[in-house]
C-alpha cells in the first residue's frame, strides 16, 4: 500500500475549483456490492482506478501487513495495482450496498506518479 502523487498537475476549472487528467482508460464498469460480504483473494485483471462511489470498502495484502478502509467521501478513490504475484483481500462490511466504478488504464499503462509514502494517504491529503 502506497500513498501517490501523479504527476499531472490540478489545472482551474472553467467555472469553479480545480481538475486533473489522471489517465487515458479503456472502459468504465458500475459495481453493486452487497452488504457485509467479501471478495476473498483476488487482483484486478489490469491496473485500475477504483471510485468508491458509497459503502464502505476494507483492502488488506495477502500477507496481513497492509490495509486501507475505502470510506465514501475520504479518500475514495484508489489505483489497484497489485504485482504479478500477489493480489489482495476485499470485503464490504457495511450494513448498505457499496457502489463504485471500475476504471481501467489503457493498455495497463499505470500513469506516472509519485511515492508519497507508504501507506494509505491522510485524510486530509489531496494526493491519490
Amino acid at each position: 500500500v502506497e500513498c501517490w502523487r501523479f504527476d499531472e498537475s490540478m489545472l482551474k476549472y472553467p467555472t469553479v475549483g480545480a481538475a486533473m487528467k489522471i489517465a487515458d482508460t479503456s472502459n468504465v464498469t458500475y459495481v453493486v456490492l452487497p452488504p457485509r460480504s467479501e471478495e476473498g483473494n483476488h487482483k484486478p485483471p489490469h491496473p485500475m482506478l477504483f471510485v468508491l462511489l458509497s459503502g464502505l470498502a476494507h483492502v488488506r495484502t495477502i500477507d496481513g501487513k497492509d490495509e486501507i478502509w475505502i470510506v465514501e467521501g475520504i479518500n475514495n478513490v484508489v489505483v489497484a495495482a497489485d504485482d504479478v504475484e500477489h493480489g489482495h483481500f476485499t470485503d464490504y462490511p457495511g450494513d448498505k450496498e457499496t457502489t463504485a466504478l471500475q476504471i481501467p488504464f489503457k493498455n495497463g499503462k499505470v500513469p506516472g506518479h509519485e511515492v508519497i509514502n507508504q501507506g494509505a494517504c491522510k485524510a486530509s491529503s489531496q494526493v491519490l
